[in-house]
């Protein structure tokens, strides 16, 4: 507790005169302006009206938290002093009393506006200031036509903002068609402030007069423009804005009329019309225009955008070939790869120079398995010629972290061409220095000469002794001449990739178990069955499981190991190792297996879905090292797929994996990874994951499987040709079985005249889900009986929390489509096509007493029974990882 507060507490416990007495002396002495602070709010207290004097003294004092403090204890009495005399008497008071007195007594119910108006005109900016606030408070959108007309003579930067700000707490509606209105009659300096206006109320009704600028417009005011068409269209402009791409000037306005092409397409595209028109308009355009178009489909992305750069890059025209070439390297995603490389090899050497970077960033950031992507670039540096191309893929090798990359980089080792070989000896040491895998050395390559050798370890200690001057270490000259990670196993491993997770920290058991039973005996077990039997299996599983010099060792007795966490989709990277006559798998949610054994046994080879039936089970290649030698296994699980690379070959191309214990039904949705035991020694390592968001009905369209009711009457909800629905009255809501954290929601819904209802998210299933978690609502927004709502109360809003930013609800017994992405604090509501809430719940931190949902980051989602009918259908939702 401060001192000042502290002696507030104490004055206020003494005797009241004895404490008036006090404070008077205090306000008379040398004490600082907080304890003044203090003694003012005491004395207030006490004496009242007698008061008067001393607040009046305090009320002009130089020090402004004392000032404060006297004119907010006078706005809060206004019987000691009416505001109206302290206004009037404001003229023969210093620039920062005024500003002050402003702020605190104008906005009193006992000052009328036009007692404020006349401080507008003030020579002092900081009195403007105070006064535009208060005015645009008071008289609301009456004050419209005076800040406009106070905006168009404004020259300072500090009172445009400060009339921006007061002008968007007017009314949105009667804001922009006056600010619209005003635009053709004044300067350069206010069409910008007005543009920023129009673009932060995204006053798409005002787009045809904003463009209506853009003639004879000075760069700048251009540029503003179109800059704030992110903000002004949807998906109706996008015809409009392809034209405006065409009239572009330079660079910079191409880039910002890309920018919003993208965007538009991006956020509003829900049914993928507006993606099409650009694909379309792409066929329909000039040659002489289509390069600025191309430029724009990365940004969308997609089968169909990729298809049209495709076809693009095989044009006569060579600024379209170009162009779409360009575009292929910067595509998001690694469809692109195989058209971009068959597109490269086509070309010259000099051709291919400028389009290289893109493609061996394409290449390494793919989810390809490290070996493909080692061969995507070996293929590409078969063809290549010049030296500056070798030396550029041979160092777009040294990215990977692979066998294939180290042996094809070691290829060039003894290339005619100086710059080639340099480049090939470092890119060998930079894969060598990020080795986990003790399969990477040079001395495992066969014709690697000790010349060549000694070249890299020389790059080695050179990156080494760089990277230690960087962190202010010494240099050192230990180094290893041929850095072999076999001779020191532990060194470097079990550290995770960029995008992976550890499930093995290479230290201890921590997060994994013993196995109990299986997963359809686990779902019939009570929980403190389970956790009896849990306890069992753990003290079995840790007699038989431990860790040596990073490795997970299995004695070859016992059972088997298993996640304590359940996964869904996933990419999984595990190094293993077995002996003769070695038998083991790795279970997949529970289910067995991809099988791991020894090939001189099982000449097939390890890799395949040994238990399924009706599937294939054998994997398509041997691909398994010698016994006794580690073997990389890289499991990719989508829904009830599996792929499987083994040693970097594919062995299992996205096979379906069939559920061992209940035929009848596929693979479980979730579940845990099991490293199978089966009597014999076993060594893990690299065991890594990285989880795959998933795409998934949460209304499967014919019942209320994977929901669960919460109050109310749980017979309310029904399911009946494809919509979930509740004829209200029943109370409560209904609650998904399983919770989430970051997510991507996508549903229809459609609401009776005068319905209303929401979408609850990370709520828990105790207390109000709107204020223990956060609610969305859903409402009929035209009602009549909901004209006088408070703005956070209509659809869209955080409820409570948050307005939307625009109203494009459709009429009653319509559906309408809502999109809700939740990543973190950061909440978007995309309505009908339209963001109509973008935001953190982090700005909201202050209302946590009452609002303890927006500090939640994970709970269950649910839909509202608000005593009206409502029906929802097309119910998905994509996890955010």
């Amino acid at each position: 507790m401060s001192f000042y507060v502290l002696l507030a507490k104490r004055l206020g416990e003494k005797e009241q005169q004895h404490s008036t007495e006090i404070c008077k002396e205090l306000l008379s002495g040398g004490a600082s302006a907080h304890i003044k602070s203090a003694a003012l709010t005491i004395l207030t207290q006490n004496e009242g009206a007698e008061a008067l004097d001393e607040l009046l003294n305090a009320a002009t004092d130089g020090d402004a938290h004392l000032r404060t403090v006297a004119l907010t204890l006078l706005a809060d009495n206004t019987e000691l002093s009416p505001p109206q005399l302290w206004l009037e008497a404001l003229d023969e008071q210093s620039a920062p009393v005024q500003t002050d007195a402003i702020a605190i007594l104008g906005t009193s119910d006992d000052i009328p506006v036009e007692s404020v108006k006349p401080f507008l005109d003030s020579d002092e900016l900081s009195v403007r200031k105070a006064a535009i606030g208060v005015v645009a408070e008071k008289d609301g959108e009456q004050a419209l036509p005076l800040l406009l007309d106070m905006l168009a003579q404004a020259q300072q930067e500090e009172e445009i903002a400060a009339l921006k700000q007061a002008l968007l707490q007017l009314p949105t509606q009667p804001l922009v068609t006056a600010a619209a209105e005003r635009l053709p009659s004044v300067s350069a300096q206010t069409k910008l402030a007005l543009i920023d206006i129009l673009a932060q109320r995204n006053a798409s009704d005002q787009l045809d007069a904003v463009l209506g600028e853009l003639e004879d417009a000075s760069p700048q005011l251009r540029l503003a423009i179109l800059g704030a068409l992110d903000e002004l269209t949807t998906p109706s402009d996008i015809s409009q804005l392809i034209d405006l791409l065409a009239q572009s000037q330079n660079e910079e306005e191409r880039s910002a009329i890309q920018g919003t092409i993208v965007q538009v397409a991006s956020n509003n595209d829900a049914d993928g019309k507006t993606n099409q028109a650009v694909i379309e308009a792409l066929t329909e355009i000039p040659d002489a225009q289509k390069p600025a178009l191309l430029a724009v489909l990365p940004g969308i992305g997609g089968e169909e955008a990729l298809q049209a750069v495709v076809t693009a890059s095989k044009s006569n025209n060579t600024e379209v070939q170009q162009a779409a070439l360009l575009a292929l390297t910067r595509w998001p995603h690694a469809t692109a790869v195989v058209p971009l490389q068959d597109a490269l090899k086509n070309l010259s050497s000099e051709e291919r120079s400028a389009l290289l970077p893109g493609y061996i960033r394409l290449v390494a950031e793919s989810n390809y398995a490290s070996e493909d992507k080692a061969q995507f670039l070996n293929e590409l540096l078969q063809e290549s010629s010049s030296p500056k191309e070798k030396a550029t893929l041979i160092a777009g090798l040294a990215r990977l972290s692979s066998n294939k990359a180290l042996q094809v980089v070691a290829s060039y080792f003894d290339a005619e061409e100086q710059s080639v070989r340099d480049q090939a000896y470092q890119s060998a040491a930079q894969i060598l220095a990020r080795s986990k895998d003790a399969g990477q050395s040079l001395s495992l390559l066969t014709g690697v000469t000790d010349a060549a050798s000694k070249k890299v370890a020389h790059y080695m200690k050179v990156q080494k002794d760089k990277q230690q001057k960087a962190n202010g270490e010494q240099n050192s000259d230990a180094y290893l001449p041929a850095y072999n990670v076999a001779q020191e196993e532990a060194k470097g491993m079990n550290v995770p990739p960029e995008g992976f997770t550890t499930l093995f920290n290479g230290e201890n058991l921590k997060g994994w178990n013993g196995p109990v039973g299986n997963p359809e005996s686990r779902a019939k077990m009570s929980s403190q069955e389970l956790a009896e039997k849990q306890e069992e299996a753990n003290e079995n599983m840790q007699a038989h499981w431990s860790v040596r010099n990073g490795i997970l060792y299995f004695d070859g007795n016992g059972h088997s190991i298993v996640t304590e966490k359940e996964y869904k989709d996933f990419v999984m990277l595990v190094d293993w190792k077995i002996e003769p006559g070695g038998d083991s798998g790795i279970y997949l949610r529970g289910t067995p297996q991809v099988q791991i054994w020894d090939i001189t046994e099982w000449p097939q080879g390890s890799g395949g879905l040994y238990n399924n039936q009706n599937h294939p089970n054998d994997p398509l290649v041997a691909a398994d090292n010698p016994v006794g030698e580690w073997n990389s296994m890289r499991i990719k699980m989508i829904g009830e797929e599996v792929t499987v690379h083994l040693n970097g070959e594919l062995v299992v191309p996205g096979v379906v994996m069939e559920n061992y214990w209940n035929r009848d039904i596929p693979i479980y949705s979730q579940g845990q990874i099991e490293l199978q035991s089966h009597s014999t020694p076993l060594y893990f390592r690299n065991i890594f994951i990285q989880e795959i968001p998933r795409s998934m009905k949460l209304f499967n369209d014919e019942n209320l499987n994977g929901w669960v009711p919460v109050g109310g009457h749980a017979d309310s909800w029904h399911a009946s040709d494809g919509v979930l629905y509740t004829e209200g009255g029943g109370g409560g809501w209904l609650s998904t079985a399983e919770t989430y954290d970051n997510f991507k929601l996508e549903l229809e819904y459609r609401l009776p005249e005068g319905g209303n209802s929401g979408v609850f998210l990370r709520a828990p299933r105790e207390g109000n889900p709107a204020y223990q978690g956060i609610e969305i609502q859903l409402l009929d927004d035209h009602a009549e009986e909901y004209a006088d709502l408070q703005s956070w109360q209509y659809t869209g809003s955080i409820y409570d929390v948050q307005a939307p930013s625009q109203n494009v609800s459709k009429e009653a017994g319509t559906w309408q489509k809502m999109v809700i992405i939740v990543d973190g604090p950061n909440i978007k509501v995309i309505h009908n096509g339209q963001i109509i809430i973008n935001t953190s719940l982090v700005n909201y931190m202050d209302r946590v007493d009452e609002h303890p949902g927006l500090k939640r980051r994970s709970g269950y989602i649910g839909l509202q029974n608000h005593h009206s009918r409502v029906e929802f259908r097309n119910i998905t939702i994509t996890e955010i990882k």
